[in-house]
């Protein structure tokens, strides 16, 4: 019995020193002093990551040999999110922040197919819409741009902005349908096209 509480005590005692002096008194004082501290131990990294250089070296080069191929660093998605997790739990994140990360690196799970507005949800105009009604449905629905669509909405194949708008109703052509004016035709991608890629492909088509 005695044997037992003993080691209950120091299992106790133990513990209390593990979590006080290596994981609540640390992440306290890197809260508090986290860009000193990471100056001081940015030096000290720099020269153990210079002393392992060679080692590395030697390892990547019996790698090709063996396999043929060069060894690369690489960082999984699964360790890319707890590196940021753990950004968040020593406070070195906020909340936005985190969530902002996280988001950015869903950006290659997320298809176009995910982000689509359903056709019931589409508002669109007929291409043999007015000038002038088109800028008061602008103005009625708060819309940047409009899909402009010839016979069905099925069959959307341009879009046209309150500029495109403005402009040509300046020109005194209220009365013109958007069929004769210089309206912009629709980017059309896969379902399945990657958001990340998809983002760059509209920046490069400036739409």
């Amino acid at each position: 019995m005695e044997e037992a509480l003993a080691i209950g005590i120091s299992t106790g005692v133990i513990t209390f020193f593990i979590l006080t002096f290596t994981d609540i008194i640390p992440k306290s004082l890197w809260a508090k002093h986290a860009g000193t501290i990471a100056l001081y131990c940015a030096y000290p990294l720099k020269m153990f990551a210079m002393i392992l250089t060679p080692i590395v070296y030697v390892f990547e080069r019996i790698t090709k040999w063996f396999t043929g191929a060069q060894l690369i660093p690489h960082m999984s998605d699964e360790e890319m999110e707890s590196f940021i997790d753990l950004g968040k739990d020593n406070w070195a994140l906020d909340d936005g922040e985190h969530e902002r990360i996280k988001w950015i690196l869903e950006l290659g799970d997320i298809t176009a197919e995910d982000i689509m507005t359903p056709r019931v949800n589409i508002i669109a105009l007929p291409d043999t819409t007015t000038l002038e009604n088109a800028l008061s449905f602008f103005l009625a629905n708060n819309h940047s741009r409009i899909p402009v669509y010839s016979d069905t909405v099925d069959k959307i194949r341009w879009f046209v902005t309150l500029r495109d708008i403005v402009s040509s109703s300046a020109q005194k052509n209220s009365q013109k349908s958007l069929a004769e004016i210089h309206i912009h035709q629709v980017l059309k991608i896969p379902l399945n096209q990657p958001i990340d890629t998809l983002f760059e492909l509209f920046q490069k088509n400036q739409k």
